[in-house]
């Protein structure tokens, strides 16, 4: 039986006599037929068109992906949140240094919360554990109030708030879209969303192309200027009304304002 790394070698020398250069071959975290991800793929092939290589991608749950990027069993990520310096084991990996993606984290809920608190209840959120961006919210909410319901997936998230085992669940549209095959209906018949962050995906790729990276991000500070790609991930606002305050970072429900360190 052939190794992953080479069925990823065959693929690649098919790939590449199919297209006449270079093929990369990336871990997605995400479905790559997805919105997210072909979006994020049809930037980084712009990207790298001029330097005669594209990219290909395959999807792997977020640990195995993680776990193929250590071993150099890819050739690169096609989107990260978390900065990879920060771990062991990944230190012959370099980040692109211009995001792909832009998504902002949101609260979906079924009832207004601050209705949830007052009949002294706690605000039950279910949120997929080891995804940093629901991490770094939910590590600053108030213990008294917030009961945090860590799961596996975005289905199983948004199935508790719709069965009533949860209030709320903390996900991003475009990260559920991709789960959901497409459908966000579910999220939007919840009546109640409160953004919270605003994340950066950046991609990386192996130490063996190093030498790439410089034009790549040159490349992709011009894309990502762009109309068409602000348009899908340039107008993320995140604000604090008067009506949100009560969820809002700084407010009761998470006492304190959150970043992901990059």
């Amino acid at each position: 039986m052939m190794s992953m790394r080479s069925l990823l070698l065959l693929f690649s020398i098919l790939s590449s006599e199919a297209f006449g250069g270079k093929v990369l071959h990336l871990e997605s975290a995400v479905p790559i037929n997805s919105r997210l991800a072909e979006s994020i793929m049809e930037t980084l092939n712009e990207a790298l068109e001029p330097l005669n290589y594209r990219a290909t991608a395959l999807h792997y749950p977020s640990k195995r992906g993680l776990e193929l990027l250590r071993n150099r069993g890819v050739d690169g990520s096609l989107g990260r949140s978390i900065n990879l310096k920060d771990f062991r084991g990944f230190d012959g990996i370099i980040r692109i240094e211009v995001p792909v993606a832009v998504l902002t984290a949101s609260l979906w809920c079924r009832d207004d919360p601050k209705n949830i608190v007052q009949q002294q209840k706690k605000l039950k959120i279910a949120y997929r554990g080891g995804v940093p961006s629901g991490e770094a919210i939910l590590a600053k909410a108030t213990p008294e109030i917030v009961e945090k319901i860590a799961i596996h997936d975005t289905e199983q998230s948004i199935r508790m708030v719709e069965k009533g085992r949860a209030d709320c669940c903390l996900e991003t549209e475009m990260s559920a879209e991709a789960y959901l095959a497409g459908s966000t209906d579910r999220l939007n018949k919840m009546p109640y969303r409160f953004d919270y962050m605003n994340f950066e995906i950046f991609p990386y790729l192996q130490r063996e192309f190093q030498n790439l990276i410089p034009e790549i991000e040159a490349n992709l500070r011009r894309i990502t200027s762009k109309p068409k790609w602000i348009q899908i991930f340039g107008t993320s606002k995140v604000s604090c009304s008067s009506e949100s305050q009560f969820v809002c970072a700084d407010g009761v429900v998470i006492k304190k304002s959150f970043s992901i360190n990059h």
